[in-house]
């Protein structure tokens, strides 16, 4: 897998838009802002913290580079 796909999938899919819905539903519960609202915001915060953090990763995990024998 190549380090960007690792990092969209994983970064931006996996960690950012996860914490982005549980973010949105938490807030939402506990606030009078709809569901949607919290998503947007979450969306917009997480998903570019979610695509350094797969960078990140990619890099500590050695992603895309080939394996030592």
């Amino acid at each position: 897998m190549s380090k960007t796909r690792f990092t969209w999938l994983w970064g931006v899919l996996g960690f950012g838009m996860s914490s982005a819905i549980a973010f949105a539903y938490v807030l939402s519960t506990a606030r009078e802002e709809s569901f949607f609202f919290w998503l947007a915001l979450g969306t917009v915060t997480f998903a570019p913290g979610g695509y350094f953090w797969g960078r990140f990763m990619a890099g500590v995990l050695r992603v895309g580079e080939p394996a030592e024998d």
